[in-house]
Protein backbone atom coordinates (compact mmCIF):
# COMPACT_ATOMS: atom_id res chain seq x y z
CA UNK A 1 0.00 0.00 0.00
CA UNK A 2 2.78 2.12 0.97
CA UNK A 3 4.67 1.92 -2.14
CA UNK A 4 1.09 2.36 -4.38
CA UNK A 5 0.57 5.48 -2.59
CA UNK A 6 4.33 6.86 -3.37
CA UNK A 7 4.20 5.74 -7.14
CA UNK A 8 0.61 7.47 -7.37
CA UNK A 9 2.29 10.67 -5.79
CA UNK A 10 5.59 10.46 -8.41
CA UNK A 11 3.19 10.01 -11.35
CA UNK A 12 1.19 13.12 -10.50
CA UNK A 13 4.55 14.85 -10.00
CA UNK A 14 5.78 13.81 -13.26
CA UNK A 15 2.49 15.02 -15.15
CA UNK A 16 2.70 18.36 -13.62
CA UNK A 17 6.01 18.61 -14.42
CA UNK A 18 5.55 17.84 -18.27
CA UNK A 19 2.80 19.87 -18.71
CA UNK A 20 4.35 22.82 -17.33
CA UNK A 21 7.43 22.62 -19.14
CA UNK A 22 5.62 22.21 -22.32
CA UNK A 23 4.84 18.43 -22.96
CA UNK A 24 1.57 19.17 -23.46
CA UNK A 25 1.80 19.99 -27.29
CA UNK A 26 -1.41 21.82 -27.62
CA UNK A 27 -1.33 23.82 -31.39
CA UNK A 28 -3.05 26.64 -29.87
CA UNK A 29 -1.39 26.48 -26.39
CA UNK A 30 -0.43 30.30 -25.09
CA UNK A 31 3.11 29.23 -24.78
CA UNK A 32 3.19 28.51 -28.53
CA UNK A 33 3.76 24.52 -27.93
CA UNK A 34 3.21 22.09 -30.48
CA UNK A 35 4.67 20.53 -34.01
CA UNK A 36 2.78 23.55 -35.85
CA UNK A 37 4.09 26.27 -33.90
CA UNK A 38 7.69 25.23 -34.11
CA UNK A 39 7.71 24.68 -37.56
CA UNK A 40 5.98 28.43 -37.78
CA UNK A 41 9.44 29.65 -35.78
CA UNK A 42 11.48 28.02 -38.34
CA UNK A 43 10.03 29.30 -41.38
CA UNK A 44 9.94 32.84 -39.70
CA UNK A 45 14.01 32.51 -38.60
CA UNK A 46 14.69 31.22 -42.00
CA UNK A 47 13.58 34.24 -43.77
CA UNK A 48 16.73 36.30 -43.44
CA UNK A 49 18.82 32.86 -43.65
CA UNK A 50 17.41 32.57 -47.32
CA UNK A 51 17.31 35.96 -48.29
CA UNK A 52 20.70 35.48 -49.74
CA UNK A 53 19.16 34.62 -52.95
CA UNK A 54 15.40 35.31 -54.06
CA UNK A 55 15.34 31.51 -55.14
CA UNK A 56 16.11 30.48 -52.32
CA UNK A 57 13.22 33.20 -50.46
CA UNK A 58 10.60 32.31 -52.90
CA UNK A 59 9.55 29.23 -51.66
CA UNK A 60 9.09 30.40 -47.66
CA UNK A 61 5.68 32.25 -49.37
CA UNK A 62 2.88 31.41 -51.39
CA UNK A 63 2.76 31.51 -54.48
CA UNK A 64 0.30 34.97 -54.94
CA UNK A 65 3.00 36.80 -53.07
CA UNK A 66 5.19 38.49 -55.66
CA UNK A 67 8.93 39.12 -54.06
CA UNK A 68 11.32 41.81 -55.47
CA UNK A 69 14.81 42.09 -55.36
CA UNK A 70 14.33 45.00 -53.23
CA UNK A 71 12.12 43.06 -50.54
CA UNK A 72 15.26 40.28 -50.60
CA UNK A 73 17.40 42.76 -49.75
CA UNK A 74 15.27 44.04 -46.96
CA UNK A 75 14.73 40.58 -45.53
CA UNK A 76 19.07 39.75 -45.87
CA UNK A 77 19.62 43.30 -43.72
CA UNK A 78 17.56 42.27 -40.87
CA UNK A 79 17.61 39.60 -37.94
CA UNK A 80 13.87 37.79 -37.64
CA UNK A 81 12.78 36.75 -34.93
CA UNK A 82 9.29 34.86 -33.61
CA UNK A 83 7.79 37.53 -30.95
CA UNK A 84 7.78 35.79 -27.46
CA UNK A 85 5.38 38.31 -26.45
CA UNK A 86 2.88 37.68 -29.59
CA UNK A 87 3.48 33.77 -30.29
CA UNK A 88 1.77 31.95 -32.68
CA UNK A 89 -1.95 31.75 -33.35
CA UNK A 90 -4.07 29.01 -34.98
CA UNK A 91 -7.07 29.56 -36.88
CA UNK A 92 -7.32 26.58 -38.96
CA UNK A 93 -4.83 26.47 -41.61
CA UNK A 94 -3.99 30.58 -40.46
CA UNK A 95 -1.51 31.52 -38.49
CA UNK A 96 -0.29 35.20 -37.37
CA UNK A 97 2.77 35.57 -35.44
CA UNK A 98 4.53 38.31 -33.80
CA UNK A 99 7.98 38.95 -34.84
CA UNK A 100 10.88 41.19 -33.89
CA UNK A 101 12.62 42.46 -36.20
CA UNK A 102 16.44 44.42 -35.44
CA UNK A 103 18.62 45.86 -37.84
CA UNK A 104 22.46 45.20 -38.79
CA UNK A 105 23.38 47.25 -35.98
CA UNK A 106 21.33 45.45 -33.34
CA UNK A 107 18.73 47.88 -33.01
CA UNK A 108 14.98 46.59 -32.65
CA UNK A 109 12.82 48.28 -34.90
CA UNK A 110 8.90 48.12 -35.05
CA UNK A 111 7.35 44.53 -34.25
CA UNK A 112 5.31 43.56 -37.38
CA UNK A 113 2.40 40.64 -37.57
CA UNK A 114 2.93 37.76 -39.68
CA UNK A 115 0.51 35.95 -41.61
CA UNK A 116 1.34 32.61 -42.54
CA UNK A 117 -0.74 29.49 -44.33
CA UNK A 118 -0.98 25.51 -44.43
CA UNK A 119 -0.68 24.21 -47.77
CA UNK A 120 -0.55 20.33 -47.33
CA UNK A 121 1.81 19.96 -44.25
CA UNK A 122 3.69 23.31 -45.13
CA UNK A 123 3.78 26.22 -43.84
CA UNK A 124 4.15 29.37 -46.08
CA UNK A 125 4.17 32.96 -45.77
CA UNK A 126 1.64 35.04 -46.82
CA UNK A 127 1.89 38.53 -45.67
CA UNK A 128 5.40 39.28 -44.14
CA UNK A 129 5.52 43.32 -43.75
CA UNK A 130 8.84 44.93 -42.98
CA UNK A 131 9.57 48.10 -41.33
Amino acid sequence: MKNSARQICLGLLLLVVAYGTGCNNKKDSPGGGGEDAGKIRLLISNTADMSRNIDQLKPLFTSDVKLTEEQRKKFHDYTILTSTEKPPRFDGNTCTVGVVIKDAAGKELPSQEWTAVKEGDKWLLKSAPLP
